[in-house]
């Protein structure tokens, strides 16, 4: 039996509406046009400053552009959607390349940590997983985006 989920719901619906624009300014590790389903993208801005951005799991210490990664590495789809999602929205930020690679990196660790949705982890789980991370300052910005969107209940202040 599925169970009913708004914070679930909110994610579906804004990753939805963020798979419906194109993905402009990313490329695949084949310099090709990007999709939702690559594990490592690049992405380009306006100023040809390019970021490397990686969805993968930890089943790779330290993944680069070239890692030859497999269905293992992937994220699971829902957490990949997510992860990509909030990339798209810290991308459009105006700030330099490594604060936003730094934001992304801790969210994709977080995730990958938590190994579920945090929209049906408990505030226990969720407190133990930031506690396990060595780097968790950047975090913070991904517990706000995701009260901000309505994914995650505003109650649940780890």
């Amino acid at each position: 039996m599925s169970q009913i989920n708004r914070y679930i719901d909110n994610q579906r619906a804004y990753v939805a509406k963020k798979k419906a624009q194109p993905l402009i300014g990313f490329t695949n590790a084949q310099g090709e046009q990007a999709s939702w389903e690559d594990i490592a993208v690049k992405f380009t801005d306006s100023d040809n400053r390019a970021q490397n951005i990686f969805f993968c799991n930890l089943n790779r210490k330290r993944p680069k552009v070239g890692t030859r990664f497999t269905d293992k590495d992937r994220l699971a789809p829902e957490t990949h959607d997510l992860l990509f999602t909030y990339t798209l929205d810290i991308l459009k930020e105006n700030i330099s390349i490594d604060p936003k690679r730094n934001k992304i990196t801790a969210a994709r660790l977080f995730l990958c940590h938590l190994n579920e949705n945090i929209a049906t982890a408990t505030l226990e789980r969720i407190q133990s997983t930031i506690n396990l991370m060595t780097c968790k300052t950047n975090l913070t910005f991904f517990i706000n985006w995701l009260h901000q969107h309505k994914m995650l209940a505003k109650s649940c202040q780890p």
